[in-house]
């Protein structure tokens, strides 16, 4: 888990949203449709600043296993389309693609259609997919908290590409929280690079290590390491967005 604020100027796009509904067409006339053919699905999209992280996980009537898909992108909005750019995917083909979206808002409901004139054979499918907002960008303050385990729980979800060092806000203070038994391939080699930069920007930094926690452990191991990490990640949030 990694927690980080910074400030942000909010606009009406910027926050968590979850995925209630869905529907891609393919050019052979078959369909995935969320509820539908489709059984189970857990979506979210996280529109931050300039990027975006969104992942689907979802279950077919027939399949035994989920199929995750996901996608860390640069992202533009200017009221009526939205632009997103891959910087990484669950599939290489996709990175350095760039789509387009008509996206509408309505009080809490996010509907996006798509993709643009000629993308579509990029993208494989048209697209309709409605989003409720699950967590808005508070205007004062800290203007928001990122959660990777929001995204990643229990889905194996990859860090989302961080900028270079020496162009980090060295007034944003951090929170890291490790598992020691989680099963996320290269954690620990992640884990260690970015902290060891951190100490050397001299970033405010704070790490616990959950020594007998698995990969979300917060709902996943229930001992009294858990209760205190999260009481002290509370009292993190408490001081920093008072």
């Amino acid at each position: 888990m990694l927690l980080g604020c910074t400030d942000a100027t909010k606009n009406q796009i910027q926050g968590i949203w979850n995925l209630v509904y869905f529907k891609w067409n393919y050019p052979d006339s078959t369909f995935f449709e969320y509820p539908g053919n489709i059984k189970i699905c857990n979506g979210k999209m996280m529109l931050l600043d300039d990027n975006s992280l969104w992942y689907f996980r979802y279950k077919t009537n027939t399949d035994s296993v989920y199929t995750l898909e996901f996608g860390d992108m640069k992202y533009k909005f200017d009221g009526k389309i939205y632009q997103e750019t891959y910087l990484s995917a669950q599939d290489d083909k996709f990175i350095g693609q760039t789509f387009h979206y008509n996206v509408t808002i309505s009080n809490d409901t996010l509907t996006l259609t798509g993709p643009g004139d000629g993308e579509v054979d990029k993208l494989g499918c048209n697209v309709l997919e409605i989003f409720v907002r699950e967590w808005d960008i508070p205007q004062k303050g800290f203007k928001h908290i990122l959660t990777i385990d929001t995204l990643s729980q229990n889905i194996g979800f990859v860090t989302p590409r961080l900028f270079e060092p020496t162009s980090w806000n060295k007034k944003v203070p951090i929170m890291m929280v490790h598992a020691g038994k989680d099963f996320v391939p290269h954690t620990n080699e992640s884990l260690t690079s970015f902290v060891s930069e951190a100490i050397v920007q001299n970033i405010p930094i704070t790490l616990m290590i959950h020594s007998d926690g698995v990969h979300a452990f917060e709902i996943n191991t229930d001992n009294e390491s858990t209760r205190q990490i999260i009481k002290n990640t509370l009292e993190f949030w408490k001081f920093y967005l008072k």
